[in-house]
Order: C-alpha cells, then sequence, then structure tokens
C-alpha cells in the first residue's frame, strides 16, 4: 500500500488541509500540538472507521476527534493497492450509523462493494485496526509489537 494524498475536511483541529506522500518511508515531524498525532489518527479512521461508544472523550475517537469547530467530520484518501489506486472517501456523523464510506477506483470513478460490515482496512490489507495501529504507524506515546507472530509478519509484508 501507497498512500499518496489525504485531504482532511475536518478532523480534530486540522481543517481543510492537503497531505502529499511521496512513495517509500514517510515521517511526520514537528513541534507538540501541531496536528502530528491527529494526522496518523485521520488515516487510521479512514481505513477503519471512528469508536464512539465510550464516555470517557479518551476512549471515544469520535468525541476526541470532532472539529473543533463544529464543522462535517470528513476526509478524502486517494492510497495505491496491488498497483490500482484507489480513493476512499468518508464522513463521520454523531453515530456510526450516520458515518458515510465510499471506496472506488480513482481512475474510473467505479465503486468498491465491500462485504457485509467489513471496515476497508480489513477488507483491502486484512488487518484489524489494532494491527495496523501497532504496526503501520507507531503514534505518541504508543510502541511497536515487541515480538509480532509469523501471521502478524506475513500480513506486514502483504502490504
Amino acid at each position: 500500500m501507497q498512500l499518496n494524498e489525504l485531504h482532511i475536511q475536518n478532523f480534530g483541529q486540522l481543517k481543510n488541509r492537503t497531505f502529499t506522500f511521496e512513495p517509500g518511508l514517510s515521517i511526520i515531524t514537528g513541534e507538540n500540538e501541531q496536528g502530528k498525532s491527529t494526522l496518523l489518527n485521520c488515516i487510521k479512521a479512514m481505513f477503519f472507521g471512528l469508536s464512539g461508544t465510550r464516555r470517557s472523550i479518551r476512549e471515544n475517537e469520535r468525541q476526541r476527534f470532532w472539529p473543533w469547530d463544529g464543522g462535517p467530520l470528513a476526509a478524502n484518501l486517494v492510497f495505491t493497492h496491488e498497483g490500482v489506486r484507489y480513493r476512499l472517501e468518508r464522513s463521520f456523523g454523531k453515530t456510526k450509523a450516520s458515518d458515510q464510506c465510499s471506496l472506488m477506483t480513482d481512475i474510473t470513478g467505479q465503486v468498491v462493494p465491500l462485504p457485509g460490515q467489513q471496515e476497508v482496512g480489513q477488507f483491502m490489507f486484512g488487518v484489524t485496526a489494532d494491527e495496523f495501529a501497532n504496526t503501520v504507524f507507531i503514534g505518541q506515546l504508543q510502541s511497536p509489537l515487541t515480538g509480532p507472530d509469523d501471521s502478524m509478519l506475513s500480513k506486514l509484508g502483504n502490504l
């Protein structure tokens, strides 16, 4: 998988921002409170949705990343996987039932149907949100898995 471009309409403190990613390893750096962790969480949310059932804002991503100005929580992500370029458009409502998600090929606009209640990341890459968060990116105050089993290494190799 290669991230190409992420446009954030509104996600936490980030508003109307576009990020372009070059092939290879991307390292996000900057001063405290500039949105680095928010950017990483937006990428994860694009592929796996937002949790939103807990009362504590620390454990409720939907509350934690609701736009500061009250605008719509939404983003578009262009990525390439197995030689195909995709566009993922997502908007989040107050509840999971009101979320909207559309995955399509970027060149033709053909919609890619998602089976059942499966999230895009699980469908496309065969990993869970936790596996993604613990291996594909390392956010602030997190650490990578210390000894992933063979199945995890196999999944990572397929990304």
